[in-house]
């Protein structure tokens, strides 16, 4: 089964390690520093609900890959119910928790690179929606959390995209045989520190 326990995953915050500093200090553990903890409780509580069969219609779904129960959190919508449902978890994991859902950012963003993926791959015949089912398949098997990187730093506002430090937006700077290296800053979710894996999407080009 896809689905891991609070616990598991509290196990696995444990072995994070993120270069993360509040307040000029380095945080040496996420899960008893008084600003981190909150984070990993409230994920902690996600998984929670989500292994509580009172809420499995709306905390779980059906993987459309390997036809495996998964969180809805790493869930692809294939249906208007499939939304409705989406609305329905934020709405219970609101009313839980009084705080963010730190496993939301993975519901936007893998849907998105779902479909922008599919549509790249039509339009210019590459690879990368196969690549990213296999990216899909291996987070829904391990039940890992996913964040993610939406916004630009911005730098200085009176100035154009074209006209800022080049290192105010991620941009690629080598392509290599094995991949790419990349560059830049984006302004990171509340709970990346706390997440097995975190997603940089593009914005504007710089």
């Amino acid at each position: 089964m896809s689905i891991i326990t609070k616990d598991e995953y509290r196990q696995r915050v444990s072995r994070l390690n993120p270069m993360l500093f509040i307040g000029g200090k380095k945080v040496e553990d996420l899960r008893t520093h008084p600003i981190t903890r909150g984070v990993i409780a409230a994920t902690a509580t996600i998984y929670e609900l989500t292994q509580d069969p009172r809420y499995a219609d709306c905390m779980t779904a059906q993987s459309h890959l390997t036809g495996e129960p998964i969180s809805r959190s790493l869930h692809i919508h294939q249906s208007t119910q499939d939304i409705e449902k989406r609305l329905e978890m934020a709405r219970l994991s609101s009313q839980k928790l009084g705080t963010c859902n730190y496993r939301c950012p993975g519901n936007e963003m893998l849907p998105a690179l779902a479909a922008t993926t599919w549509e790249m791959d039509k339009e210019r015949g590459t690879e990368y929606h196969a690549r990213f089912k296999e990216y899909l398949t291996y987070v829904q098997g391990a039940d890992l959390v996913v964040s993610g990187s939406v916004t630009d730093t911005k730098g200085d506002r009176s100035r154009r995209p074209l006209d800022q430090d080049p290192d105010s937006y991620v941009h690629v700077v080598e392509r290599r045989s094995d991949g790419i290296i990349v560059s830049g800053a984006k302004q990171h979710a509340t709970g990346a520190y706390a997440a097995d894996e975190n997603l940089v999407l593009p914005s504007v080009l710089p």
